[in-house]
């Protein structure tokens, strides 16, 4: 174990001591990880960076990395103590990155739920991984030469700043035949690895709930406001005045006051 965990292992084993009554009488089962997130060479770990473990039939948990990569307590909790896959992911912004086992390789670090029903067993037998920055997943805004990405987010097609299924639907409309060019096909291609596959609609679908950031509109074109919205203008020589927009894939009237003389 790394030095620097020794404290905070310590501090979680406090507080998961004060919440055991309350846990153990809910059923609850705990594993928690400590460890290492190692650089690649396209990605460099940060401060505030994010391992994120993906639960099968429980969601996600994460933990923040520090500037030497190394995060504590990461813990996930199930009601049922059963052998789940654990797939860990590693996340800066809106871009998500597998983390492997080892420098190169590409398999997913995928790990067994083991948990125990006592949260301070479950402290004192944190276990230690060390994993490293591989191939990325999603994000980037669609560029993979990029790795940390323009503002937005690939996955969120429609751009009303959510992940939805609707997203989702969207990529299968295209795949499916139905091309009315209401939206960039560039926009489509989720995962960015140049294909509009049903690889870029289950990119998708693991991430549908996320709120995540909506890229300004630097062109004026209304590219970034959401499907639907309108954006108004006008002048008038008495002071009022009308105008239409357009914004994200849909067209919308707006109003607007102009100064008059």
């Amino acid at each position: 174990m790394p030095r620097s965990l020794a404290p905070r292992l310590f501090v979680l084993a406090v507080v998961l001591c004060v919440s055991a009554p309350a846990a153990m009488a809910q059923n609850t089962f705990f594993q928690i990880f400590n460890g290492r997130i190692n650089s690649s060479e396209a990605v460099s770990v940060r401060n505030g960076d994010r391992v994120v473990v993906r639960v099968q039939g429980s969601g996600s948990f994460t933990a923040i990395v520090d500037a030497a990569g190394e995060f504590s307590g990461l813990t996930i909790t199930r009601d049922v103590n059963e052998e789940v896959p654990m797939t860990f992911e590693f996340r800066r912004g809106g871009t998500t990155y597998a983390l492997v086992p080892s420098p190169g390789a590409t398999d997913q670090l995928v790990i067994e739920f083991t948990g125990f029903n006592n949260p301070l067993s479950a402290a004192f037998n944190a276990q230690t991984i060390t994993a490293f920055v591989g191939p990325r997943l999603s994000g980037g805004g669609g560029d993979p030469t990029d790795p940390d990405g323009p503002a937005g987010d690939p996955a969120d097609v429609d751009r009303d700043g959510r992940i939805t299924v609707n997203d989702a639907l969207l990529v299968m409309r295209y795949i499916t035949g139905n091309r009315d060019g209401t939206i960039d096909p560039a926009r489509l291609d989720v995962t960015g690895d140049g294909r509009i596959t049903t690889d870029d609609v289950v990119a998708i679908l693991r991430r549908v709930g996320e709120v995540v950031e909506v890229p300004d509109d630097d062109d004026g074109d209304g590219e970034g406001a959401p499907a639907g919205a309108g954006m108004g203008t006008g002048t008038g020589g008495t002071g009022t005045g009308t105008g239409t927009g357009t914004g994200g894939t849909g067209s919308g009237a707006g109003t607007g006051m102009g100064a008059g003389t």
